[in-house]
């Protein structure tokens, strides 16, 4: 969904149908091709991907990454990360330290 704050309107302007029997490709597969479509074919501008904790995987924040845009996603309690920058061991989510 594409969303236009100035204007006020949003669009649908991509969707797929999760069937890996009949097309082979993954969740993750298909949030690619349709980002590729985005930037690449359509040329629509956009800053921000939001997204939902099911595609909230490493591979997929650093494609969006390489792509010059922002992700934001909620992530599950068991995941680690890394704040630190290699700094320190990967850890819990519960246990970073939030600064306002």
């Amino acid at each position: 969904m594409y969303v236009n704050p100035t204007l006020q309107r949003f669009w649908v302007i991509d969707y797929r149908i999760f069937n890996p029997d009949v097309d082979g490709k993954t969740k993750i597969d298909h949030v690619k091709d349709m980002l590729q479509s985005l930037v690449y074919y359509k040329l629509l501008p956009f800053d921000t991907v939001l997204m939902d904790t099911w595609y909230a995987v490493h591979s997929l924040m650093l494609y969006i990454d390489s792509l010059d845009k922002i992700y934001y996603c909620p992530l599950k309690n068991n995941r680690l990360v890394d704040d630190k920058f290699d700094q320190e061991k990967y850890k819990r989510i519960e246990l970073l330290e939030w600064k306002q």
